[in-house]
């Protein structure tokens, strides 16, 4: 009888557990449609581009070199409004690799075989 009662514990809880997992928000542009847009907004040489997810929402950021300077074009993953263009100066590309570095080598190193 306890077995059962264990058995049973174990199989209301296992769909419980499963539900209860947020699942993995997709992004409804693909990078190439993000680019896109953001080349619109600022034509000129990408220089970088990745999908990330800040405060909470999936995020296309682009590092764009045009005429008057690298702009960081930030291009929302779901709806493809423009975040954010701005201009970023030396300062903020050297913060920006320094924020960078630091987010490697806080994730997990996969080993080699």
């Amino acid at each position: 009888m306890r077995f059962a009662c264990v058995i049973m514990s174990f199989a209301l809880a296992a769909p419980a557990a499963l539900l209860a997992q947020k699942p993995q928000q997709k992004p409804t542009l693909t990078m190439e449609q993000a680019q896109k847009i953001a080349l619109e907004k600022e034509p000129g040489k990408i220089e970088s581009k990745e999908l990330e997810k800040e405060q909470g929402k999936l995020i296309y950021s682009f590092d764009i070199r045009t005429a008057t300077g690298l702009h960081e074009v930030i291009v929302d993953a779901m709806t493809g409004n423009v975040i954010a263009d701005k201009v970023e100066t030396p300062a903020d590309e050297a913060k920006e690799k320094q924020q960078d570095a630091k987010k490697a080598k806080k994730k997990p190193q996969t080993p080699k075989e």
